[in-house]
């Protein structure tokens, strides 16, 4: 194995080192009913595809020389530079794609004494979170572009409900996400710290290319990375049952009309409301409060250690969600140093997120910073009146102005 460094990003973006591994070609072999079989024409259908100078359905890939024609009057160039910034875009997209979908059929095989059906459910939730994505990209990639030419048909012919439905029903998470809840269902980790070492040797297999390859990308141009997991869990001050974690990752999705889109579903279909309703506010309004005993810890994976480290809540979190023992313990806020991501990007969002709707205890001691402070029932009662509807019509104009047209709002749904 070859290991180069990328960069690994300021807790919710990129900008330290990040491990990007060699592995070679690999063989996977998955029964009929959940998968296909594969050999290594899948790497050699992906290098064909996402080569730096392949033309597919009409899109040609980015030109290095594109954005660099210092003759141009500042118009053109300027218009130059944005087709090859979208282009760039797009192939990093469509090579994120097939490998993270490489990886997961990796570890459909390695998790292959799990249940079929549940084996096929995730994969066609991967699928359909990832065609979404070339769905509402600028310049859409169609579902079989994801998919080497050889395996298309068999694909669709399997898992039609991904092909299907990824025009009119929205994905409920990203993909690493979706990858986070498959793992810590099937494996059952004990600690945080064995699920950080397989989530380390998942991303190094993730990022097994050589930088010199065709379909090569480090960490800072991968579509679908998390780069911060979060843990969470109760321990009732009285005494009581075993500690139940909580896992979950920061937005594995790139551009900042993806991420609002995902934030805006998230709030209306994902998340317990009372998350909704925190992340809805931002700064501007009521925080929820938690009862005593919710603990949350947060790992950021740092290559230059090749381990993932605990990370400090950031400044909107602390803001956000009160009487939460954030290990370490919160940071003093720098006012030159304001966290520049969007309320509802952490990774805490999700995993306390399942806390509540996981804890009955939580749910019923959470309450809102108003004057009289609100139950979870009347916060609950708040958001889906005028919230809810607002952040709906937001989400249907932002998916629009992506030509993706879905009202009312339809989610993935296996039947």
């Amino acid at each position: 194995m070859g290991y180069t460094a990328a960069g690994l990003q300021d807790r919710e973006g990129w900008t330290k080192p990040l491990l990007v591994v060699n592995s070679g070609v690999f063989t996977v072999q998955v029964d009929s009913d959940s998968a296909l079989c594969f050999h290594p024409a899948w790497q050699q259908h992906r290098d064909t595809m996402v080569s730096n100078t392949v033309v597919m359905n009409g899109h040609a890939g980015p030109s290095t020389t594109a954005a660099h024609e210092p003759d141009l009057p500042p118009e053109k160039l300027k218009e130059k530079r944005t087709v090859w910034r979208n282009e760039t875009l797009r192939s990093n997209l469509l090579k994120s794609g097939l490998q993270f979908i490489d990886r997961f059929m990796e570890l459909l095989e390695e998790t292959k004494d799990v249940p079929k059906p549940t084996r096929k459910k995730y994969l066609q939730k991967m699928l359909h979170a990832i065609f979404f994505f070339g769905r509402i990209h600028n310049t859409p990639i169609e579902p079989r572009e994801f998919i080497p030419e050889p395996y298309q048909d068999t694909f669709r012919e399997r898992y039609p409900a991904p092909f299907e439905q990824c025009t009119t029903h929205l994905p409920t998470k990203t993909p690493y996400s979706i990858l986070l809840d498959y793992v810590t269902e099937v494996k059952r980790f004990t600690t945080p710290e064995e699920l950080m070492s397989f989530l380390q040797s998942f991303n190094a297999q993730l990022w097994n290319q050589s930088p010199e390859g065709p379909h090569a990308l480090n960490a800072t141009k991968f579509t679908f990375t998390a780069s911060v997991i979060a843990c969470c869990f109760y321990d009732d001050p009285q005494g009581g049952a075993d500690l139940h974690r909580f896992y979950g990752a920061s937005l594995s999705c790139k551009g900042l009309h993806e991420r609002r889109i995902m934030i805006a579903l998230s709030s209306v279909k994902t998340w317990h409301k009372a998350m909704a309703y925190a992340v809805y506010h931002g700064d501007k309004g009521p925080a929820i409060t938690f009862p005593e005993g919710v603990w949350s810890q947060a790992f950021q994976f740092n290559v230059k250690e090749q381990k993932y480290q605990e990370k400090s809540p950031c400044e909107k979190c602390q803001q956000m969600f009160r009487n939460v023992n954030f290990q370490p313990p919160a940071l003093p806020i720098a006012p030159t140093n304001r966290d520049k991501w969007q309320y509802g990007n952490c990774a805490e969002v999700e995993s306390l997120s399942k806390l509540l709707l996981g804890t009955r205890v939580v749910e019923e001691g959470v309450r809102s910073t108003k004057t009289p402070p609100l139950n979870y029932e009347a916060i609950e009662r708040d958001f889906t009146g005028k919230i809810e509807a607002e952040i709906k019509a937001k989400l249907i104009e932002k998916l629009g102005s992506r030509q993706f047209k879905t009202k009312p709002l339809q989610f993935f749904n296996l039947q």
